[in-house]
This record gives C-alpha cells, sequence and structure tokens, in this order.
C-alpha cells in the first residue's frame, strides 16, 4: 500500500501513475451506510479520517516520516487484530486447527516449524511477505499521492487522487463504485 493510500484509504497502489486499488476489506469500511455502493463522499470521510491520524503535528500535510511511522503503527494493530482472531482458545499461540480457516497456509507463518504460530512468527512472516518500502507495500507509492512534489501530502490532494480513481473505476458512470466495480478494478490493475 501506498502511503497515502494507507493513510488517508488504507489500500494498495498498482503504480505510481496510477491512483490506488481498494481491497474487500477497504470496501466494506467504506461503504458507511451498508448498501454494497461506496459514494465519493463515504470514501472522503474514511480517508480524511485516516489522514488526520497520520498528521502527527497536526499542520495538514502528511511528511513521509509520520506516513511512515503511522504505517508501522497500523501495521502492528492489525497484525494484533489478526492474531486474537485467530486464536480461538486464547493460550497465545495460534495452532494448524486454528488456523485452518486463514485464507493464507499455516505453513507460511509457523516459521520454526513446531505446528503452531506466536505473535511474533505472525510478525515476522507478515514482514518477510510486504516488507516497509516495496513497491506494493503502505510505503511504496509516496510520490504518486504527492501531487505537487513537495515532500508532503495534503488533504486537497488525497481529495484529487481519490476523485480520479472513482472516475476511473465508475464504469456506469453513476456517481457510486459497486463492488463488482472495486473487483473488476482490482483485475484490470497494473
Amino acid at each position: 500500500m501506498a502511503l497515502v493510500p494507507a493513510v488517508a484509504f488504507g489500500h494498495d497502489c498498482a503504480a505510481a501513475a496510477q491512483p490506488a486499488v481498494i481491497g474487500a476489506h477497504v470496501f466494506e469500511r467504506a461503504d458507511r451506510n451498508g448498501d454494497g455502493i461506496v459514494e465519493l463522499a463515504e470514501a472522503e470521510a474514511v480517508a480524511f479520517a485516516r489522514f488526520e491520524q497520520a498528521d502527527q503535528d497536526r499542520d495538514g500535510v502528511v511528511r513521509r516520516d509520520e506516513a511512515e511511522r503511522w504505517a508501522r503503527s497500523e501495521r502492528a494493530r492489525r497484525l494484533e487484530e489478526r492474531f486474537e482472531r485467530l486464536d480461538i482458545d486464547r493460550d497465545g499461540v495460534v495452532g494448524a486447527r486454528e488456523m485452518a480457516g486463514s485464507k493464507r497456509g499455516f505453513a507460511r507463518f509457523d516459521l520454526d516449524r513446531s505446528g503452531s504460530v506466536t505473535r511474533e512468527e505472525l510478525r515476522r512472516a507478515s514482514g518477510r511477505e510486504q516488507p516497509l518500502g516495496h513497491g506494493r507495500s503502505r510505503l511504496g507509492r509516496f510520490e504518486t499521492w504527492d501531487v505537487d512534489g513537495d515532500g508532503g501530502v495534503r488533504r486537497t490532494e488525497v481529495q484529487h487522487q481519490l476523485g480520479r480513481y472513482f472516475r476511473e473505476s465508475d464504469a456506469n458512470r453513476d456517481g457510486v463504485l459497486s463492488r463488482n466495480e472495486v473487483r473488476d478494478r482490482r483485475r484490470t490493475a497494473p
């Protein structure tokens, strides 16, 4: 995920010249009223709330260092939530049976092959799969969102890129994104 998409919307950036592509979990977060479509206003509400979280010095600009700190804390929070969801018996480790329902294979996370996954293994394995700074990671495309190239991202830049994403993704031009349009955008993203 790119810095500002992560900050603003929480999704991967497909390429430096392209606005980000959102995933199903982000779609659900943005679909505030649960009607199965995301209006630009709903997406902006999520984006701006996340922008405010990342703007640690409250100057109206998210700089790379702020975005990096925010992305690391968000990643740690999500990993902890994921571990808690998987650790059904609350014993502090996730066994193969607990992870059976996970979309990802258990072996990818059981780094020491002990038959269980600890928080540390989950953190290390997840980091191995998406290192900070990787092109599709949260830190991959800061420049995409820094439209004016001044080293910081402002709400207006987030609004600009989010509007662009909507225009490019709204296949039937009805002013909202459906789940199908989001899914189609993900399939065709570079």
